[in-house]
């Protein structure tokens, strides 16, 4: 049998293995269910909110991530700049920001995640691209 026909295998009889749900004794809850006040725990999401998320902020700022797409938007001119998966850290910065502040309010947070997503809003246009190329 080719290895790949037994990994698929392998795969396959181990989903049939699995207990079944009711007898699985773990069970998920949302993650804003979950709080984490210990000793380790909670100390680093305050040092990630009040120092991390804002240096990441602040770093997509200064290394024109952050205008890149006000450039997508067409609130900026010029070309992308840095790599193709820069944008990714904006994403990652932004989504640190948000579970932060399902945490815990921030206003402070709160006006810096809000200042990097007003500038993306869509203006109109009086022509755009369709899905097959042709302007109208």
């Amino acid at each position: 049998m080719k290895p790949i026909c037994r990994l698929l295998a392998g795969v396959f009889l181990a989903g049939i293995a699995m207990p079944a749900a009711a007898e699985y004794p773990i069970r998920p809850v949302p993650f804003s269910a979950v709080n984490l006040a210990d000793g380790f725990w909670a100390p680093r999401l305050e040092t990630n909110r009040t120092v991390t998320i804002p240096f990441a902020l602040r770093m997509n700022e200064e290394t024109g991530r952050v205008d890149n797409f006000r450039k997508a938007a067409r609130l900026l001119s010029g070309p992308h700049l840095g790599k193709r998966y820069n944008d990714s850290d904006v994403y990652k910065a932004m989504e640190a920001a948000a579970y932060s502040l399902s945490l815990r309010e921030d206003p402070a947070l709160k006006k810096k995640t809000g200042g990097a997503r007003r500038p993306c809003r869509r203006r109109p246009r009086e022509r755009r691209l369709s899905l097959h190329g042709a302007d109208h």
